[in-house]
Order: C-alpha cells, then structure tokens, then sequence
C-alpha cells in the first residue's frame, strides 16, 4: 500500500476519532454524562503503552489513531476529576492497581500473545467498571 494512503487512513482515522469523542466531551461539561473516573485513567494509561509499543515497532501512520485515542482519553480523564461519577473507591484503585500489573506481567513476559490477552484485560477492566457505574446509574451516561 502506498504512503500517501496510509497517511489518508491514518489522518482519517485520528479525524473520526476525534468526531467520536467531542460530542461526549460536551455532554460532560454540560453535565449530561458523568463519566467513571478509573476507567478514563486506566484507559489513558493503556493508550501510553500502546503508543510507546507501536513507535518502538516502527509505526508510522497508524500512530495518529493512537495518539488521538490517547489525547481524548487524557481530556476526559481529566474532566472526570471535576465532572465524574462517585469517588475512588477500593474497586477502582484495586482496578488501577491490576492494570498497572497486568503491563508489568507483559513487559516481563515479552510475548505478543500474551500482550494481546493483558491488554484485552486491561480494556475490560475499564469497561467493567464503567458497566457497573451505567447499571446503578443509567443517567450517568449520554
């Protein structure tokens, strides 16, 4: 595939992305979603790995989908400590705690299946929390 599509896909994909995320980002400041704190953080975190991961790889293009994901998860991570959901509780900070693990257990392991499964893991970290939070809370979200 040649460079210039590449750089179409990866430009396109960081714009799309961007589309994704502004209207949630308004809906936190208007106070219509509050989001679930941890998630955002554990989220953000997975996202600086990821892109470390792909420059280390040689990634060219496809950096700017990542980075995009990565930005938009720092804004609403940061949003989340004036306009989130609750307070950090034990679950989050046990949730913060087996993410930062899970990379470590990666990191030692040096496997890219393994990789794969910690990182699917960590997402689901994130989600099950942010699940947890939108079924006691269904208003919570937009």
């Amino acid at each position: 595939m040649s460079n210039s599509i590449l750089a179409l896909f990866g430009v396109a994909s960081a714009a799309v992305t961007i589309g994704g995320f502004i209207p949630y980002v308004i809906s936190i400041v208007k106070h219509t979603t509050k989001p679930e704190r941890a998630s955002w953080w554990i989220w953000s975190f997975l996202m600086t790995v990821t892109l470390i991961v792909q420059i280390e790889q040689g990634s060219t293009w496809s950096l700017f989908l990542t980075a995009t994901y990565l930005v938009a998860n720092v804004i609403i991570a940061g949003l989340s400590v004036k306009y989130g959901y609750g307070k950090l509780e034990l679950k989050d900070k046990l949730s913060i705690a087996a993410a930062l693990l899970g990379v470590l257990l990666w990191h030692f392991a040096d496997s890219p299946t393994g990789a794969l499964l910690v990182f699917i893991s960590i997402d689901l970290i994130g989600n099950i929390l942010t699940y947890q939070k939108t079924w006691k809370s269904p208003k919570s979200e937009n």
